[in-house]
């Protein structure tokens, strides 16, 4: 069967209109979840553009939306000004070719200021994508979802990305994403072209950090862990935001893994765990092996080959890494190793609801059983 035959079956499959007015509707942010909010879809107008509003009389006005070239047809952006928290935003998007509307709603997220949140967390969605719709529609609606990469199978291939958003439609069109790049989405640079991040100091959306709350969020792109560029900034941020209650760190490939890919980041324990632990980040977040697992609690600066008693931030405690690598790809075996506090071959999502001083971290399946839990105080 050719690649492309089986694409168009895919489309099929996930969306049974095939023919839709507006495609891949998505979004991002080029910050936080209330500023820098960004809606992105593709079209085959020219001249695309968008009304919204807090209520169904889209009382925000029409504006026009940015194309951009670098597509099969074209994709637009609309970036919304500053909006308000757990707020319905009722937007309609014109189709300046097929002149049509197509109205949907999106809820914002929490005040960015509050130290009360919820995220999801996921990954590894490509090959699949019977499995990642199935993951897609399972995941609960949250401030906004952090993907771990490998979105795709073959990042260079366009009517992957098609199929990709056409399978997880329901939770594009209602969840804000922030992602970091896999080893499978590089090509063509698709990745960038397509999907609104923020941007480091040097403009790159490879690797960022936003702030919510009592939290620092920070991406990195574990695809070029030896950039030099990326090391100081990342050293350089995790000093910014070493007063905040909780650090998360996400990226593709793990440093502890059960599974496969056992090896993948060791030669960066000097560097980028290193740091991690210097700086006592709560949460590391990864995928690239496909299975669920979290590790039990490590400090490299203590033992590099046994736990440490309790996760923490303080000089004693540990790093808890997260690998969620279940969104649609292959499973993979898993074997329990000393760094294993729990694991699973397992298709899932993971949820964490920040609560002050207090997080609640919980792994579901397709089917929202609880498969681990973790809480954390501080």
């Amino acid at each position: 069967m050719s690649k492309i035959l089986f694409g168009f079956i895919f489309i099929l499959f996930c969306n049974p209109m095939f023919s839709q007015p507006i495609e891949n509707i998505h979004f991002g942010s080029h910050g936080n979840p209330l500023n820098g909010l960004t809606v992105t879809w593709k079209s085959f107008g020219e001249s695309d553009k968008i009304k919204w509003g807090y209520t169904e009389a889209f009382e925000m006005g029409e504006h026009a939306g940015i194309r951009r070239n670098n597509f099969e047809g074209y994709w637009f952006d609309y970036t919304f000004p500053i909006v308000k928290p757990l707020t319905e935003i009722y937007y309609s998007i014109f189709n300046s070719k097929e002149n049509n509307w197509t109205q949907k709603i999106f809820k914002t997220s929490t005040d960015t200021l509050s130290d009360n949140y919820t995220f999801t967390v996921t990954g590894d969605s490509r090959t699949r994508l019977n499995r990642w719709g199935q993951v897609a529609n399972a995941i609960e609606k949250a401030d906004f979802n952090i993907f771990t990469g490998d979105l795709v199978d073959k990042g260079s291939i366009n009517y992957e990305w098609d199929n990709w958003f056409y399978c997880g439609e329901k939770f594009f069109t209602s969840n804000l994403v922030y992602y970091t790049i896999g080893n499978h989405d590089v090509g063509n640079n698709n990745y960038e072209n397509i999907l609104v991040m923020p941007t480091s100091p040097v403009g790159s959306e490879l690797y960022y950090s936003f702030n919510y709350g009592n939290a620092a969020f920070i991406c990195l792109n574990s695809e070029n862990p030896t950039d030099s560029v990326q090391l100081v900034w990342f050293r350089e941020t995790l000093e910014n935001c070493k007063d905040k209650t909780w650090k998360f760190v996400f990226f593709h490939k793990p440093f502890y893994s059960s599974g496969s890919h056992q090896e993948a980041m060791h030669k960066y324990f000097d560097t980028w765990w290193k740091l991690l632990d210097d700086y006592g980040v709560d949460l590391v977040l990864t995928g690239h092996s496909h299975h669920y697992e979290r590790t039990k609690p490590i400090n490299r600066n203590i033992s590099i080959n046994s736990p440490v008693a309790e996760y923490g931030s303080t000089p004693d405690k540990g790093r808890c890494q997260i690998v969620a690598g279940g969104a649609g790809a292959p499973l993979y075996e898993t074997k329990a190793q000393w760094f294993t506090a729990y694991t699973e071959s397992i298709f899932h999502y993971c949820k964490v609801v920040v609560s002050g001083n207090e997080l609640f971290f919980e792994a579901k399946n397709v089917d929202g059983k609880v498969i681990d839990s973790l809480r954390l105080v501080k």
